[in-house]
């Protein structure tokens, strides 16, 4: 296979953590707003944690991606995501607990999450994704767009910045596979085979539908692996975490065949109990609508587009046919399973989410194609640029789409951006900067990576010091993320539009102390957008103990459009002696029920958050 397309770029040990360090630059820049779905996973880290048990009953009633079963509520989600965080979780309250500042805004701890056990699996994943490529005979440039495709040009960016389980099962599923490619060469191959088949196990605990990996990589096994020893490691490799599910089903639910799935109770995923779990037969309208709708994945991501010549390529190669079938395999069945689920773009979502855990694959098709004709490297540059720009839109703007427009690039991220409606990033949380003007910090950080790369050549052995400078984008990104405030910096968090306009909470600040000793408190609102009225501010004081003191309230008031209002509160004492940790002010509506912006000194979230009715299902039909 060539390989010669593109630029020649150094694959030294520097590139790699340049790679990584980059791409977790631009997964931690972005704290979401934690939707139904990650909440139903929070809520059991949550209760695994402080209740020591897998029902949700204590903190349910922040998601409706739920079940109910013999009177208590219980996440519908698969078990891999909360088991992976629970460790994280607790190491982080004993750390920040240490240290006076536990507990988080919950915005903010998924956040830190997600940050573990998605945006740092898919960083490590487009390096894994590298090597693989450069296995198969791709070149150095070739590989490297790939993995930077793969990495900001498809849906694994937004869904890198999300607390559900597809980056995550994406991981363990590619990893899977790269155990395999790599292993059956090494010297003890079944252990590799072993290695395997734990990763693809870890891969179905997280996100069921990756049984279909699983299940194609040990088609795999027996093509590639001589004799019976291999199968037979690699099934073994597979058994913990069917155990941790079989015990995680009879501990909560009795059996340990009952699946999460079967407990969805509310209206609206009615059709879940439908044919198996909501998958009934393959729609050829549903798939082409997956593939090219306004959301579709080639519309989304048209790089994509190359994945036919990449398996062409592999094929007549030779000795790669056993991947090649593997991944054809795959990038055949996840479309035709996911047309013929009830929900097929899965609700809230900027694209086909379901089939993010097939993308790493598609992305080895992509880098074969860039390394295999010219033609197809200077149509992938221009194509993995455009599939970058809209995915890092959806991103930096509304990832999780409310409604369902046509084309959400001209109707959603565009007008967002230039309407300054920004998902909560660091550019917010640490300096105050709104709108287009918070994603400097990234981008000027991103221009340091890139300088840094610049002074990679071929055959040039990287020194030390350029080791250690690969790193400084990720030093300058936890240093962002770290949860201490930085000295004199801004806390604000803009809200989304409510349909008159963008209110912002634009800095919240601790005054100096007033003649009396009290603390004082400045808060400022404004409306980036046209006047919005009948507003009211709420604020209350948490001490180190969580206790809360009672809502200081102002209502009403109006912020005309460019305005700010400012306002400087005396907060209201937990009680007498305590040692106030958090102030958090809310601007909501009138009635106190539509929350429009929300700050937590020193954290900030900001989050329009949608109510919901839990309609039960009256006769649930049997699966």
């Amino acid at each position: 296979m060539p390989g010669k397309a593109g630029l020649s770029v150094g694959s030294s040990l520097a590139l790699d953590a340049l790679l990584f360090a980059a791409l977790l630059v631009v997964y931690s820049y972005f704290i979401q707003p934690p939707g139904s779905n990650a909440l139903s996973r929070y809520d059991a880290v949550l209760s695994l944690a402080n209740q020591h048990t897998t029902a949700i009953d204590a903190y349910q009633a922040n998601a409706q991606d739920k079940g109910l079963f013999a009177g208590h509520y219980y996440s519908d989600k698969p078990p891999g995501v909360v088991l992976v965080s629970l460790p994280v979780y607790v190491g982080l309250r004993a750390v920040l607990g240490a240290a006076d500042s536990w507990p988080l805004d919950e915005q903010y701890v998924v956040y830190l999450l997600n940050f573990f056990v998605a945006a740092l699996p898919t960083a490590l994943l487009a390096v894994l994704l590298r090597h693989v490529l450069r296995r198969l005979g791709v070149g150095p440039g070739a590989s490297l767009l790939a993995a930077v495709a793969y990495g900001t040009g498809t849906l694994a960016l937004p869904f890198a910045t999300l607390y559900f389980g597809h980056q995550t099962s994406a991981f363990f599923g590619f990893a899977a596979f790269a155990a395999l490619f790599f292993g059956r060469e090494r010297a003890r191959p079944v252990l590799w085979a072993f290695l395997g088949g734990l990763s693809a196990g870890l891969a179905v605990l997280t996100e069921y539908p990756l049984a279909i990996v699983a299940a194609l990589l040990g088609l795999y096994v027996l093509a590639r692996f001589p004799g019976r020893r291999g199968i037979a490691a690699y099934v073994l490799g597979g058994l913990p975490a069917a155990g941790a599910l079989l015990l995680y089903n009879y501990v909560s639910f009795g059996d340990p065949l009952r699946l999460s799935y079967e407990n969805v109770y509310l209206q609206q995923f009615a059709q879940m109990h439908q044919g198996f779990f909501g998958l009934t037969n393959s729609d050829g309208t549903v798939l082409l609508a997956l593939l090219f709708s306004g959301k579709g994945l080639l519309t989304l991501s048209p790089v994509l587009a190359l994945v036919p010549a990449g398996l062409w390529a592999l094929w007549k190669a030779g000795p790669w046919r056993p991947e090649a079938r593997l991944l054809a395999g795959i990038l055949v069945l996840f479309p035709l399973y996911n047309s013929a689920y009830f929900l097929p773009f899965g609700g809230w979502t900027p694209g086909p989410r379901f089939l993010t855990p097939m993308l790493p694959f598609a992305a080895v098709a992509v880098g074969v194609a860039f390394g295999s004709w010219t033609w197809a490297w200077r149509l992938g540059v221009p194509l993995a640029a455009y599939s970058t720009m809209n995915m890092f839109l959806a991103t930096a703007t509304v990832p999780l789409l409310e409604a369902d427009p046509p084309w959400p690039l001209v109707q959603s991220w565009l007008p967002a951006l230039a309407n300054g409606e920004m998902a909560l990033n660091l550019g917010t949380q640490r300096f105050g900067w709104l709108g287009a003007a918070s994603l400097l910090p990234l981008l000027l950080t991103l221009a340091l990576a890139l300088s840094i790369a610049s002074l990679a050549r071929p055959r040039f052995r990287a020194p030390g010091w350029l080791r250690l400078a690969s790193f400084l984008p990720l030093l300058l990104a936890l240093t962002l993320a770290w949860p201490v405030p930085l000295p004199g910096t801004t806390l604000a968090a803009s809200a989304l539009s409510d349909g008159q306009g963008s209110v912002t909470v634009a800095s919240v600040r601790e005054l100096p102390r007033g003649a009396d000793g009290a603390r004082r408190v400045a808060v400022v609102v404004q409306s980036n957008g046209g006047a919005v009225g009948n507003l009211a501010l709420q604020s209350w004081v948490e001490d180190a103990a969580g206790r809360r003191s009672d809502y200081d309230l102002i209502w009403p008031f109006s912020v005309l459009p460019g305005s700010a209002a400012r306002f400087v509160i005396t907060p209201s004492a937990v009680d007498e002696g305590s040692r106030p940790l958090w102030f958090t002010v809310d601007v909501v509506r009138g009635n106190l029920i539509q929350r429009l912006a929300e700050v937590r000194m020193p954290f900030s979230t900001a989050a329009h958050r949608s109510g919901f009715e839990e309609v039960p299902i009256g006769e649930r039909p049997s699966l």
